[in-house]
């Protein structure tokens, strides 16, 4: 039994830690605009490698829990926009930003998608949140008010983030309420 309750300390670690990072590398973001525009496109898609690996194996854990495939995607398609933002930093930032429109309208119906098959107790509304404010962003990314240019770029991303790190911090205190009622009823049937 203690295996279970070290192997559910872990993960609820994990995913603390993931969207502690998440939070931290989207208020990195936030900061970039203070730099020149090919240095906010390459922090920005470096943030969104780093954020795309975190929400990959988070992706990764609910996909083997069988709560779909939308984690995953939104994974793969955060690190597929770093790679592109990061090794094709010069393709302008108006190209910049409509990969970025497509990657906020994507990763926020994956989002809600994903809600979708996660329980009112697991997480739901903090994932639809995160997935209606994902939407929000490519709205104002895609029509440039009230910010626009490399400022927008590196805000947006840097909210977006930062709503998926806190998603994950708050689906870790459903993962420690539930690893505390498993061990309980474990307790109570070994007893």
């Amino acid at each position: 039994m203690s295996e279970q309750r070290g192997i559910g300390s872990g993960l609820n670690r994990a995913v603390r830690g993931f969207g502690i990072t998440l939070v931290i590398l989207g208020l990195a973001a936030i900061l970039a605009p203070w730099m020149s525009a090919a240095a906010v496109v390459v922090l920005v898609g470096l943030v969104l490698l780093l954020g795309g690996a975190v929400l990959t194996l988070v992706g990764l854990g609910l996909r083997s829990d069988g709560k779909g495939n939308a984690g995953l995607a939104a994974g793969v398609l955060t690190l597929v926009c770093g790679l592109v933002l990061t090794f094709q930093p010069s393709i302008g930032l108006a190209t910049v930003r409509w990969i970025l429109v497509a990657y906020l309208f994507s990763t926020g119906a994956t989002e809600i998608t994903m809600a979708r098959h996660v329980d009112a107790d697991e997480g739901r509304l903090p994932a639809l949140l995160s997935g209606l404010w994902t939407i929000a962003l490519g709205v104002v990314m895609l029509i440039g008010w009230p910010i626009s240019g490399a400022r927008a770029i590196g805000i947006l991303v840097g909210f977006k983030l930062v709503a998926s790190g806190l998603t994950l911090i708050r689906l870790h205190g459903k993962i420690r309420s539930l690893g505390e009622k498993i061990a309980s009823v474990r307790e109570r049937l070994e007893s």
